[in-house]
């Protein structure tokens, strides 16, 4: 059995959907889905496919609730306040899970997971650590980050994956640390709660191995999708540019995105757009350019980019 959690709002409910059934298509293992979300009302229509999927064991969604007036740095980026609610989990989630993988909604299973999450919790738990998971960076490649977050230790890890041991989480209550970091006005976040995670524990963590957390760079058009596939178990894609962005829809990479997506049966290609305007532009010097086409079939391609144009879902 494997729980995985989710954390989020209205902005990414069909990422998240369409993350949770590449998981549930690559496991073996049953699988109990936790989503936390800022709207409970929001987030009803699940489609039948995952309600129903053979892997799922349970799905329990929970209202995030008032916790804090403030979540720093938000305003004008791709982060939504969602990204905080992680912080809180220990009061939110039953008391009964022990341990749990938070996933970030823009990541995708390209293979199974199942061999290693076991071995991994197993290693944890014997372990001192809370966590596990991957090194972004260490001190030496971004100096001014560690001091401006006064961190001691020499590593700072990515947060979209994290392997979390609950009892131990809950016993050094990370909810009242966190809180108590933001509303510090003295640190100035360039990365979100993911700063906040490293100030807590400051490179005291297990070390995820860099398949579980792979980083894909849509705006890289070097990368080879079939070395991906051969290397990375869960792809994470990085940066403000998406696959369900017209810049995302590019890159052959965005394929592993809108395939799952398309399971869901909303739409043929998922397309989000923050300016039409400019949306509209880039896809039409795009098609001029037949770049789109090299993954796509054209006429589906119009189509729901027309769609994408007139609907009314929140963009991200």
């Amino acid at each position: 059995m494997v729980n995985l959690l989710y954390c989020l709002d209205e902005n990414y409910n069909y990422q998240a959907l369409t993350s949770i059934i590449s998981i549930l298509d690559k496991s073996s293992l049953k699988i109990n889905l936790y989503v936390i979300h800022k709207n409970l009302h929001l987030f009803k229509n699940v489609p039948k496919i995952i309600k129903k999927h053979k892997n799922l064991n349970k799905l329990e969604i929970f209202e995030f609730g008032k916790v804090s007036n403030y979540f720093p740095n938000i305003s004008n980026s791709h982060i939504s306040e969602a990204t905080y609610y992680r912080l809180f989990i220990e009061n939110i989630l039953p008391k009964e899970v022990e341990e749990i993988i938070y996933i970030d909604c823009d990541i995708v299973a390209i293979n199974p997971i199942d061999n290693n999450v076991s071995d991994i919790f197993r290693e944890l738990k014997i372990s001192d650590s809370t966590i596990a998971v991957k090194t972004e960076f260490k001190r030496n490649m971004d100096k001014d980050l560690f001091k401006d977050l006064n961190l001691k230790g020499e590593k700072y890890f990515n947060a979209g994956i994290m392997f979390i041991d609950l009892e131990k989480w809950r016993k050094i209550e990370i909810n009242h640390k966190a809180q108590r970091i933001i509303e510090d006005n003295n640190i100035e976040f360039k990365f979100w709660d993911q700063d906040i995670l490293n100030i807590l524990f400051d490179g005291d963590y297990l070390e995820l191995e860099k398949k579980f957390n792979y980083a894909v760079d849509v705006e890289n058009f070097s990368v080879n999708k079939n070395i991906i596939k051969d290397k990375a178990v869960l792809i994470h894609y990085s940066g403000s540019k998406k696959p369900w962005t017209v810049e995302g829809l590019l890159n052959n990479t965005s394929n592993f995105y809108q395939e799952n997506y398309r399971k869901l049966g909303f739409e043929k290609i998922h397309i989000t757009h923050k300016w039409k305007k400019y949306s509209t532009l880039l896809f039409l010097k795009n098609i001029l350019n037949l770049q789109l086409q090299k993954n796509y079939k054209t006429i589906e391609l119009l189509k729901s980019f027309y769609r994408s144009l007139n609907s009314k879902r929140i963009k991200k």
